[in-house]
């Protein structure tokens, strides 16, 4: 990475997540050596301004950065502007929340309705895992299938076509941070749902 590009970090001068994820910000521009690094959040102050720039800090709405260099950090960044960093910024490395885990709450069809880009991610990472669930034929397994119950019909969900878009990556994987955070921590949730994103 030669740049870092932080949204949705919310004010450190009015919170308390919102400073020790800044500190965290500091602490991976030491470890990659990384001297640009710019910020956006409608919610800054003119402290938290005051702050990020005396810090040599960038604080711009938009910026021409190359996607394949930049690690974007987005911290419990809500669905909608997630989808609109990936349609707008196209990012390759992501470090935010686990954006499939927050897909839960929809149905395949809604999510595909609401989020597009982010309902492709969902799929290509789904697609990835029942890869690497195949099951060998010399292995010793018996499938179990439940039995149906009469008179009902289980929901299926509908098959959705991707590939008549043009997305900017093919393939998507998300690492967990394997760390437990508690919320009583002395960092309460500010790392929660952690999760690392590379798009390609």
């Amino acid at each position: 990475f030669t740049t870092i590009r932080c949204l949705a970090l919310g004010s450190p001068s009015n919170s308390r997540n919102a400073l020790y994820q800044l500190a965290y910000v500091v602490e991976i521009a030491k470890f990659f050596d990384i001297d640009r690094v710019s910020m956006y959040d409608p919610v800054f102050t003119s402290k938290d301004v005051y702050l990020l720039e005396s810090m040599k800090y960038v604080v711009e709405e938009s910026t021409e950065s190359e996607p394949k260099e930049t690690l974007y950090f987005i911290p419990h960044a809500p669905l909608e502007l997630t989808n609109v960093i990936l349609n707008n910024e196209k990012p390759a490395y992501i470090l935010g929340n686990d954006i499939v885990s927050h897909t839960d709450r929809y149905t395949k069809q809604k999510l595909y309705d609401t989020y597009p880009t982010i309902s492709y991610l969902v799929h290509l990472t789904q697609k990835s895992r029942d890869k690497s669930h195949v099951v060998d034929d010399n292995e010793d397994f018996v499938p179990v299938t439940k039995r149906k119950k009469r008179g009902k019909k289980a929901f299926q969900e509908p098959t959705l076509n991707y590939d008549g878009q043009e997305w900017y990556f093919m393939t998507a994987t998300v690492s967990r941070f394997v760390e437990s955070f508690r919320k009583n921590d002395d960092w309460g949730n500010s790392f929660s749902d952690l999760a690392y994103h590379v798009l390609e």
